[in-house]
């Protein structure tokens, strides 16, 4: 399916989600261009691209990347396709410390729904709320190294998931709820 967002469609989103468009740049229809926005949401700057496709190995995705790294801020490809794969809608997929999003995921987002899952190196993670974990674990009446024993992993990553210091696999995840 060929990618039908306009400028006016991801500007809506933007909106929706109350994020400032800082400059919306503008290029001949043609041209090849490494950025179309420069946006604010909260305390956070971030350089975005709109395209049907994204390739990591393309000058465009380089020269994003290089500009977000000189000035410091966060890059977000807003895209279908990522390196002639489909990009998996409802997850955040990063490459090289590029976001890379599909244009569904952006809308459910508008529409109040929450990304938890990203992909990083072929992997899949999961974001938890470490306060809810450790609420959870003390209600079933799990020790620290009982739950990490039943889960299998151990108790210094249990305790780093509950302070919030790292995500788990969606590996992880499962066995969780399944205990």
């Amino acid at each position: 399916m060929a990618h039908e967002e306009t400028f006016e469609d991801i500007d809506a989103v933007f909106k929706t989600l109350n994020i400032d468009v800082l400059h919306k740049v503008r290029y001949p229809e043609k041209e090849k261009r490494i950025l179309d926005y420069v946006v604010k949401g909260g305390n956070d700057i971030a350089l975005v691209k709109t395209a049907t496709r994204v390739s990591t190995g393309s000058s465009i995705f380089k020269e994003l990347k290089r500009l977000a790294n000189l000035v410091e801020l966060s890059a977000v490809f807003i895209a279908e396709k990522l390196n002639n794969e489909d990009v998996v809608e409802g997850v955040i997929h990063m490459r090289e410390r590029v976001g890379v999003i599909g244009y569904k995921t952006l809308r459910a987002i508008a529409h109040g729904e929450k990304v938890y899952v990203y992909e990083f190196k072929g992997m899949y993670y999961v974001k938890i709320d470490g306060k809810k974990l450790r609420n959870l674990r003390l209600k079933k009446g799990y020790r620290f190294s009982d739950l990490a024993r039943a889960v299998g992993t151990s108790v210094k990553a249990l305790q780093k998931y509950e302070e919030g210091v790292i995500d788990m696999s969606v590996e992880k995840a499962c066995r969780f709820m399944e205990v």
